[in-house]
């Protein structure tokens, strides 16, 4: 990434994922790589959205995988962060991330 070559980092962080897909050092490792002022926010965490729900439906664990789940809710947290538009804009992305806590939780938290 310090070479600023983003995509080639992408690639390895989706295949060292694809190995150990709850590792959370690899999962933050693809932000860095996708989310860049080159390629542009919205697209990189879009691929990085993408990326994270492909793994969640391919998973056939017995334990589902909390790293792409987890993952999502620091997509989320992350386009609150970076919010500097209208406060409508900041409403929607807090909504958003309200939305991915509520959903992590009712897949993982106990009852």
């Amino acid at each position: 990434l310090e070479l600023s070559r983003h995509e080639q980092a992408e690639e390895c962080y989706r295949e060292l994922l694809g190995c150990f897909p709850d590792q959370w050092t690899y999962w933050l490792g693809l932000v860095d790589a996708c989310i860049t002022q080159e390629q542009g926010i919205e697209e990189g965490w879009n691929k990085c959205r993408s990326y994270a729900e492909e793994v969640i439906a391919n998973d056939t664990q017995k334990h589902s995988l909390r790293g792409p789940h987890l993952f999502l809710v620091e997509l989320a947290s992350l386009k609150v962060k970076r919010s500097n538009g209208p406060s409508e804009e900041i409403e929607q992305n807090l909504a958003y991330l309200r939305g991915e806590i509520c959903k992590y939780s009712e897949k993982f938290a106990p009852l």
